[in-house]
């Protein structure tokens, strides 16, 4: 989910910075101590990249329906400056989570977030979603005992942020528009060595002045890093390397496997060109067939009558006229 400045804090020294450093930098009071994953994401900054225009402007082309829908979700975060989360898998379908907002909230905009809780006289969940503003720019989004707590940390002096998760985010390089770090999800179809041990993982990308990708994977020994970083060097050789083809940097350091990709917004933007990308970003929506609807009953036919419903389809049959009654003229 996220991105940040943060980025910039939680790298300000390249090799790995301190927690203490890190809640100096940004303000992460508001997150989970024991948190699994952390990330940020600079909104402002993903709506300024000329990737997204582009985008926009060829759904508009290809279905006006889509546009409008990019175009409405580009206003209501408009005034959003950066989003930081904290997440702690707790073994349910809802993990805890806390969302800090910040930046200018319009009407809007702030009714749609504070609506994010369940709706008046609906069936009460076992975790409803609660908002809390912080200050005046500042939107604090979470549930219960969880939010709660948040809430006091704020008003503590920084504490030192001794999280994993955080730890993890100092394996990549700073400034990314989004990024997400912590431990790794149990994926039973990734295709690792069997006795490859993931600790935690950090990922970063940026769509600014070109598209650029890092992904860091902790291993518990060098030889294992060493291990991961062959499986991905064969998987990226099976891919077709056509003209223009960017291959990833993919090395070891120690014990972090690291995947680094870094695309120049000119490439990306003539890519954008193509015809059938296009009629992908524009048609996707149209792939939505309606639903089928019951056939029409039949219309019968003059001095006949249709009974649905039999278990063999619809029977007619012809009906005897009505006969004169004695004294009337037909």
């Amino acid at each position: 989910m996220q991105l940040t400045r943060v980025l910039l804090t939680v790298t300000c020294a390249l090799g790995l910075a301190s927690p203490t450093l890190l809640a100096q930098s940004e303000d992460w009071r508001f997150a989970h101590p024991q948190a699994t994953l952390v990330g940020g994401v600079r909104v402002a900054a993903l709506l300024q990249s000329p990737l997204l225009k582009t985008a926009l402007d060829q759904a508009s082309a290809q279905n006006p329906q889509v546009g409008m829908g990019l175009a409405l979700a580009q206003t209501l975060f408009k005034g959003i400056n950066d989003v930081r989360f904290s997440i702690v898998d707790n073994g349910t379908p809802s993990p805890d989570t806390l969302v800090l907002v910040m930046g200018t909230l319009d009407p809007t905009t702030l009714a749609m977030l504070q609506g994010t809780g369940q709706a008046q006289g609906q069936t009460p969940g076992p975790a409803k979603t609660e908002t809390y503003t912080v200050n005046p720019t500042t939107l604090l989004i979470g549930s219960g005992a969880s939010l709660k707590a948040a809430i006091a940390r704020l008003s503590q002096d920084p504490a030192d942020l001794v999280s994993a998760a955080f730890l993890h985010a100092g394996k990549i390089t700073p400034g990314y528009d989004l990024w997400i770090a912590g431990q790794i999800p149990k994926i039973p179809s990734l295709p690792l060595p069997p006795d490859l041990n993931l600790q935690g993982f950090a990922f970063g990308m940026s769509l600014s002045d070109k598209i650029s990708l890092e992904v860091a994977a902790e291993t518990t020994t060098a030889d294992q890093a060493e291990a991961l970083v062959k499986v991905l060097r064969n998987a990226e050789s099976a891919q077709p390397a056509g003209p223009g083809a960017v291959r990833p940097e993919i090395s070891a350091q120690g014990t972090t496997a690291r995947l680094r990709v870094s695309v120049p917004m000119e490439q990306v933007m003539e890519a954008m060109k193509n015809p059938a990308l296009a009629g992908l970003i524009g048609a996707a929506p149209n792939t939505l067939q309606p639903l089928p609807q019951p056939p029409k009953p039949a219309k019968p036919s003059r001095g006949t009558v249709i009974i649905e419903g039999l278990e063999g389809g619809p029977l007619e049959f012809p009906i005897d006229p009505p006969q004169a009654r004695p004294g009337t003229v037909r």
